[in-house]
């Protein structure tokens, strides 16, 4: 079986979700969604979700490492980046403002893409983003050239992101029909049978 590794920008992918106004598509299985883009012969050997836990919210933080706990008992892989804090100029307001940004995700992604094509373990790399910043590393698995590549759109983000798909021959989007057929289960449990996770009460309403 060929095996395929899946690369998730988990803030690219939440924001896109967070627009459709369902609630419960927040509490998706994402081994089960990256399985769905399989084709014949290929098996899922790997599954990275690049995030970074949000510090000044708490209610926010608890669901975030809330569902962090439910992908790492489905194998997905979690990679974490940080927040920092920085100040930029406001033109609006005509002053400094302080900005809260996610930080070493954008790299962290590259990396381990470009890490797993060198190391010929891998038969085909699918990208879940839309954020153009990835441009420079379809640029070096193109040079690369020995791991055939697939662009995943989020959801409603493949018109928006054309500049990054150009680089893509093989360019798919995330629909809202494969979304509702990737829920996790209410209760998720470990190898061990032990709940690790449940689904927030708040996911259960719709907007």
């Amino acid at each position: 079986m060929n095996k395929v590794r899946v690369y998730i920008d988990g803030f690219n992918l939440y924001h896109a979700i967070d627009k459709i106004d369902n609630y419960k598509l927040k509490w998706i299985n994402i081994w089960k969604l990256c399985e769905s883009f399989l084709m014949t012969g290929e098996c899922l050997d790997r599954v990275y979700f690049f995030t970074a836990v949000w510090p000044y919210d708490h209610e926010k933080q608890l669901r975030h490492r809330n569902y962090i706990a439910a992908l790492k008992a489905t194998n997905v892989t979690i990679v974490e980046g940080k927040f920092k804090k920085s100040n930029r100029v406001c033109y609006t307001q005509s002053r400094s403002c302080a900005f809260r940004e996610e930080k070493q995700t954008d790299v962290a992604i590259g990396i381990q893409m470009v890490r797993d094509a060198i190391s010929g373990e891998v038969h085909r790399q699918i990208l879940i983003t839309a954020d153009s910043d990835q441009i420079p590393t379809a640029k070096m698995l193109a040079e690369i050239g020995s791991v055939a590549t697939t662009l995943v759109f989020p959801p409603g983000r493949a018109q928006t992101a054309r500049d990054l798909g150009n680089h893509f021959a093989d360019r798919r989007e995330i629909t809202l029909g494969r979304l509702l057929t990737c829920e996790l289960p209410r209760s998720v449990r470990d190898a061990s049978g032990k709940v690790v996770a449940t689904m927030p009460a708040i996911y259960s309403q719709s907007a």
